[in-house]
């Protein structure tokens, strides 16, 4: 019987949705650096995005090849066992940078370089609005509920 907190299978579906969307970022980037007769769209706003995005995708698929090939049952506890928190920690903070990164390259496109801005890159821009309200609308929520529960515990 799986006693899992979180079933298996949303975490393969989430990390499997998560490699799909750096495959695009990246195909996006190398799209970008394709282009010959845009000279506008090199520039210092891209460094080390697309390698970081190769990057995660590699480390997505590593963490999915341990957990399959191990003995563990439930996603949870291997993540807890074999994944250091504070390396997670770190590389999730590297990663909301890298994706504030990508945003400000995209938007520069958007604006700045109309020669290297097309399709993918506005679906990558929309992709990152919703992305950052989703993170922001967490982030809000979280603290409306901290402060709703230091109010409640100081009137009590």
């Amino acid at each position: 019987m799986n006693t899992c907190k979180t079933p298996n299978e949303i975490l393969y579906v989430s990390y499997i949705i998560g490699i799909i969307v750096n495959i695009i970022i990246i195909y996006a980037l190398n799209d970008i650096e394709k282009k010959i007769d845009c000279d506008c769209s090199n520039n210092s706003k891209k460094q080390f995005l697309k390698e970081w995005f190769i990057f995660v995708i590699v480390l997505q698929i590593i963490f999915l090849l341990i957990f399959t090939m191990s003995d563990y049952e439930c996603f949870d506890v291997f993540e807890d066992d074999y994944m250091n928190n504070v390396f997670i920690f770190m590389i999730s903070i590297i990663e909301i940078i890298m994706l504030i990164r990508l945003f400000i390259y995209i938007r520069w496109l958007r604006n700045e370089c109309k020669c290297a801005y097309v399709n993918e890159e506005n679906i990558i821009y929309w992709y990152l609005i919703i992305l950052f309200i989703i993170f922001s609308s967490i982030i809000l929520f979280t603290f409306f509920l901290i402060l709703i529960i230091l109010i409640k515990n100081n009137l009590y």
